[in-house]
């Protein structure tokens, strides 16, 4: 699938989520009568390989990895994030941007990490063997957070935790059957920043980004 084709079906998919909430719930109970999902996310099921973008620039070389679980979390599909490094998100590319004045590069060795995130992901469409997904929030949350923590020094004694702050039914995941392939469009609108010091909570924050941060995967499956 083309980039074009991609965008047209994320444009889509847009405007469909801004219909009222009768019509969104119609439609996500007439899907889940219409396709077998078990099925399908056993089909799409395995490990991805692939590029990441911030904003509409490339900053992975094609060997980052999503893994698409159909089940062995209490029975949920899930699409979990491996915290193997810096393999599953670009944890800092991302950190360079939000943190300008900081060294990253610099940091002591394997020092930007991601903590464990899976979430479960919510149908919201499906055609042409193309399921559509959106991040589901917890209960009363307004955001999907995705975690990752810098390590200071070699001691681990300063971190500095960061969530991303997902917005949910604007952020898109697309599993493509035909061309074995996954795509994320996830649209971070805000980060939360905690700093520790020997584990102690120093400073607290909440950073509204403007613009907000689009974050893009594309990746195919690879049986390995």
């Amino acid at each position: 699938m083309n980039k074009w084709l991609i965008n047209f079906c994320l444009c889509i998919m847009a405007l469909s989520l801004f219909s009222c909430s009768k019509e969104y719930d119609d439609r996500i109970r007439n899907l889940q009568t219409q396709v077998d999902l078990n099925a399908v996310y056993a089909s799409l099921r395995g490990k991805y390989y692939g590029s990441w973008w911030i904003n509409d620039e490339q900053v992975s070389d094609g060997s980052s990895c999503v893994r698409c679980l159909s089940d062995g979390y209490s029975g949920e599909n899930v699409i979990p994030f491996e915290p193997t490094r810096d393999r599953e998100l670009p944890c800092k590319a991302i950190a360079e941007r939000l943190f300008p004045d900081m060294d990253v590069a610099n940091l002591p060795y394997n020092s930007v990490q991601s903590r464990f995130n899976a979430y479960s992901p919510l149908p919201v469409g499906y055609s042409d063997n193309i399921l559509y997904l959106t991040l589901q929030p917890k209960e009363g949350d307004a955001y999907v957070p995705y975690w990752f923590q810098i390590f200071k020094d070699n001691t681990n004694d300063h971190i500095i935790a960061i969530a991303l702050d997902i917005v949910p039914y604007e952020s898109i995941i697309m599993l493509d059957k035909d061309s074995q392939s996954l795509t994320l469009k996830w649209l971070v609108k805000q980060v939360e920043i905690y700093e520790y010091n020997k584990g102690q909570e120093e400073l607290k924050s909440v950073r509204e980004l403007n613009p907000e941060m689009k974050l893009t995967f594309i990746g195919s499956r690879k049986n390995d």
